[in-house]
């Protein structure tokens, strides 16, 4: 929904802005990077008067929330530095309970920021913008959009929200050689969008269902096991499971034998 840009006009607007803009993005942490920012000397956290943009609170594990609520009060980071937090609601408009219970003990000034799908009267304005910005980077003298090329836009469940708008008006951009977007390379496009979201999606259902698997075993054992989940998970289908698992085909048979 613009979340990044929503903050960044905060920091700009802010007495703040002769000192670094901090961008933490939860959904990259790992247990070294987590290591890092809690514990290392150099750490963001340790400095005062930044901007601090807690990006995708959501991404860190109910526990990792838990540990960062508890940190934030006790060194007084609320008060020493300006802390943003951006997450990803439910279709309800609800969050996760520990997102919450942080809101709540740091007494944060909150608000919603509906997403792409549900502003479809401002979708227009939006890829006006857009267009005219990247056509303009790539010399090029578009117009706007097809009114039928608009309406197919408006009716797109835009689960990426603005980022996958913008990455769709620039393939749109680099497509088009008229004065406007047709709605047969918006098809296009949007048709490509739909193919990378199952692809993610079917990689998110293969990751899932190996958490359980037996570690204390050899290399090759262990990857067997993972192979033979995910080709169980797309019905048996070797190209999707080699797709998810960013492996070969010959790769995957190797593995999938007896």
């Amino acid at each position: 929904t613009g979340k990044e840009q929503i903050a960044r006009l905060i920091y700009l607007g802010s007495n703040y802005t002769n000192k670094p803009f901090v961008i933490i993005d939860c959904q990259l942490m790992n247990q070294k990077s987590w290591e890092f920012l809690t514990n290392h000397y150099n750490s963001p956290l340790n400095d005062t008067d930044n901007t601090i943009f807690f990006q995708n609170i959501e991404g860190l594990s109910s526990e990792w929330i838990r540990l960062l609520d508890s940190l934030i009060l006790d060194t007084d980071l609320e008060h020493r530095n300006r802390l943003i937090f951006s997450c990803i609601c439910q279709e309800d408009g609800s969050v996760l309970t520990e997102v919450t219970k942080l809101i709540d003990h740091l007494s944060c000034l909150s608000f919603y920021v509906p997403p792409v799908r549900k502003r479809p009267e401002e979708l227009a304005a939006m890829c006006s913008i857009y267009l005219a910005s990247q056509s303009t980077e790539l010399g090029k003298q578009i117009i706007g959009l097809e009114p039928s090329a608009l309406d197919i836009l408006k009716k797109y469940d835009w689960p990426g929200n603005q980022t996958q708008l913008k990455r769709v008006i620039n393939s749109l951009c680099v497509m088009t050689t008229s004065s406007y977007v047709t709605s047969t390379n918006v098809k296009k496009v949007l048709a490509q969008e739909t193919s990378s979201q199952e692809d993610k999606k079917q990689s998110s259902i293969g990751i899932a269902s190996t958490k359980n698997l037996n570690l204390n075993r050899n290399l090759d054992e262990i990857t067997r096991d993972i192979v033979q989940q995910v080709l169980k998970d797309n019905n048996g289908n070797q190209s999707a499971a080699a797709r998810v698992l960013g492996i070969s085909r010959s790769t995957l048979w190797r593995y999938s034998k007896p």
